[in-house]
């Protein structure tokens, strides 16, 4: 090694021993950030069935427009689109990320043309250069490759951000849907009852007419017969609002959509896994844990600027002038240099203590994650548990006063009571018809709450678990 070559080298590493003690010391993410997760989840576990479901969760409904909708709402949806171009947009940010393992090449071209005077009168001279430079910054300290896993941790959290998407627009399309079919049970069953209030209307009039029903009676059954009448622009109206709300989700135009039965929807089987599971099929949960992983590898990146760069420089081309007949004279040239801070004013200081606080963020972001996550799918399987003992008990309700009406009416026409008696009678049958079908799409509602909480069933495979970088083994202290 030549004499130049030591005194670098020497030089090189007496910047670096004086700069290290100028470094500030890795700061761990905070440890009150952990959660512990629940080795089960707080109902019995023999409550629900463990079998894995299909990736496409919304065919477990057996409703073909129902799968219809949901397929073209993944295809169409605007903000699915949007979720596309960020994944793209960190796709190229990894590239451009990568970039800086290599040496970058430029060419030059430079042309000059002179007159000036000389001792021999006035001359003109011409002169071409093409020249070829390369410059490279060695990644000593792992800056680059710090950055490069971050720029990796960065898309693989826009791609769990897309997947979410798509799990959060085919559940709002499947609710939606449900919804609709909720409101359409609601309208008809008003409908009918407008028309059997017609008729005892009607009735009640003939025999006021004849003396044998009193005024208060009629006003009493004018005032129930409005009152339903009243329901159908009110539910036309929601039923509007929600067909054109789910064209909208289905990149539709506001139209109508063709509707199937609430009451032919089949009941799915409940999924179920443990709450670990929750950590790779969550998209949410894990786009956190990568927006971690990619904050503290930046944090990294700004450790590594506290200690000195250095760069290589390297060049070759030619010179072509009139003064030699353009015979080419060849020029080279080749160095490094060496960059370290010395004073920044507290620069460097201030960017390492952001990237602390926005690692940090993360981490308390993940945490929130994770217990919302968890939240949210005891939400779900407690719904299933108590909306189908409510619907149990609304269907005996429901079969007590349709037995009530028939007694009431049976001792209005025999003179026992009076015929504000039958209007009670109906009056709570309809409301807790109403009430029944409410809870009927409440109860499948639960189920696409239940599979959005559980993550889909759609397989995260992302790599989770692949490509490790230091960050990740020492967030392990965060996962559960």
């Amino acid at each position: 090694m030549s004499q130049p070559a030591h005194l670098f080298r020497a030089l090189l590493l007496a910047t670096a021993a004086l700069l290290s003690g100028c470094i500030p010391a890795y700061q761990a993410p905070p440890s009150d950030a952990k959660v512990n997760l629940p080795a089960a989840w707080r109902d019995n576990p023999a409550f629900y069935m463990t079998a894995p479901g299909s990736p496409a969760w919304w065919t477990a409904f057996n409703d073909p427009q129902l799968t219809t909708l949901v397929t073209e709402a993944l295809q169409n949806n605007a903000d699915l689109a949007v979720a596309a171009t960020r994944v793209r947009e960190a796709r190229a940010s990894l590239s451009q990320a990568r970039s800086g393992f290599f040496p970058s090449v430029d060419l030059a071209a430079s042309g000059q043309s002179a007159r000036s005077l000389t001792v021999l009168g006035p001359g003109e001279s011409r002169s071409w250069q093409p020249q070829a430079e390369l410059s490279w910054e060695v990644d000593l300290w792992g800056k680059t490759r710090a950055e490069n896993r971050a720029a990796r941790a960065q898309l693989e959290a826009s791609e769990a951000a897309q997947k979410g998407a798509m799990l959060s627009v085919a559940s709002a399309t499947a609710e939606s849907y449900i919804g609709l079919l909720g409101m359409d049970q609601q309208l008809k069953l008003t409908e009918d009852t407008v028309v059997s209030r017609r008729k005892a209307l009607d009735l009640i009039r003939s025999q006021v007419d004849g003396g044998y029903a009193s005024a208060l009676e009629l006003t009493q059954a004018e005032s129930e017969y409005q009152s339903v009448l009243q329901s159908v622009p009110r539910l036309q109206q929601a039923l509007r609002q929600q067909e054109n709300a789910l064209s909208v989700l289905t990149g539709r135009v506001p139209g109508s959509i063709r509707k199937g039965s609430l009451q032919h929807l089949a009941v799915p089987a409940l999924p179920g896994i443990v709450p670990s599971e929750l950590l790779r099929r969550r998209p949410d949960i894990v786009g956190a844990e990568k927006n971690l992983v990619a904050s503290d590898e930046t944090l990294r990146a700004r450790r590594a600027d506290f200690l000195p760069q250095l760069n290589l420089s390297a060049s070759i081309g030619e010179v072509y002038t009139s003064g030699l007949n353009y015979d080419p004279v060849r020029i080279w040239s080749y160095g490094g240099s060496v960059l370290a801070p010395l004073f920044t004013a507290g620069r460097l200081q201030a960017r390492y203590d952001v990237a602390v606080a926005q690692r940090d963020r993360a981490a308390w972001s993940y945490r929130a994650t994770l217990l919302q996550a968890l939240d949210e799918v005891e939400d779900g399987y407690a719904a299933q548990h108590y909306l189908q003992a409510q619907r149990a008990h609304s269907d005996m309700r429901v079969a007590t006063l349709t037995r009530s009406l028939s007694v009431a009416q049976d001792r209005y026409q025999n003179g026992y009571a009076s015929y504000l008696t039958v209007l009670d009678a109906q009056r709570s049958l309809y409301s807790s018809q109403l009430d029944n079908i409410s809870l009927l799409q409440d109860y499948l509602v639960s189920y696409v709450t239940l599979y959005r909480a559980l993550g889909g069933n759609i397989s995260q495979a992302n790599g989770n678990g692949q490509h490790q970088t230091r960050a990740e083994h020492s967030l392990a202290d965060l996962r559960p």
